[in-house]
């Protein structure tokens, strides 16, 4: 998986579109239940979201994060990212 990180990355230079695979590789990684990969991905494209001021992706992002915590049974740091979202939509308004 992390082979197919790179080669996204390294293939492409539009930021948008390496969130978009970090977000594909995140969501493989979690449906094979390699949650801990899948938090990698997520966390990696998260960064390229905040990087291109990205809310939209952010947010979904979050949600990710979010659900992959409670599915790991970190119930506190996933109350934490679903708490991110209202922040974000009071922030943009």
């Amino acid at each position: 998986m992390v082979v197919l990180q790179r080669l996204a990355c390294e293939l492409c230079d539009d930021l948008d579109m390496k969130t978009d695979a970090l977000i594909g590789l995140g969501d493989v990684a979690k449906k094979s239940s390699q949650l801990e990969l899948a938090l990698m991905f997520i966390r990696r494209a998260l960064q390229y979201a905040w990087y291109t001021k990205n809310k939209e992706k952010e947010l979904a992002l979050y949600d990710r994060l979010g659900i992959i915590n409670y599915q790991m049974g970190d119930m506190e740091r996933a109350n934490f990212y679903h708490q991110k979202y209202p922040q974000i939509i009071i922030m943009t308004g």
